[in-house]
């Protein structure tokens, strides 16, 4: 059994610091995915080997992001078309927000009957009054 040299806060607080930084690792530097995988795995069995529970979140969305790294850092603009399944980024959801429109649904009706009916838009609709 391998024994840990230095107390347990500081060993969190390097891994968290390793996960961080492999994180940031740039596409052209980056391994294999099943070679990042490996890593991931092995850090963290360490860790829960070590501390004996699983990392804390934040630690595990940096491991997560190394191991997507060829997803996260694709730029297309087109990946959702392109990929069957497609991870996008932040700003690649920022960039789709912007794009899309949001209707109500006075405006979705308006384009029914538009579109669907043929209705002309200046068309106007008798409303029955309640007869008492």
């Amino acid at each position: 059994m391998i024994t840990l040299h230095i107390p347990i806060p500081a060993y969190i607080t390097q891994f968290n610091e390793k996960a961080e930084d492999l994180s940031k690792t740039k596409l052209e530097d980056a391994p294999p995915v099943e070679v990042r995988n490996k890593q991931v795995d092995e850090m963290i069995e360490e860790y829960y080997m070590f501390v004996g529970k699983m990392p804390k979140s934040e630690a595990l969305r940096h491991l997560a992001d190394y191991i997507l790294i060829s997803d996260l850092k694709n730029k297309d603009v087109d990946k959702v078309s392109n990929e069957e399944y497609p991870i996008l980024s932040n700003i690649q959801l920022k960039r789709r927000g912007r794009k899309q429109m949001l209707m109500k649904d006075d405006a979705l009706d308006f384009l029914n009957n538009k579109y669907n009916k043929n209705l002309d838009s200046l068309s106007k609709t008798s409303i029955k009054k309640p007869e008492y």
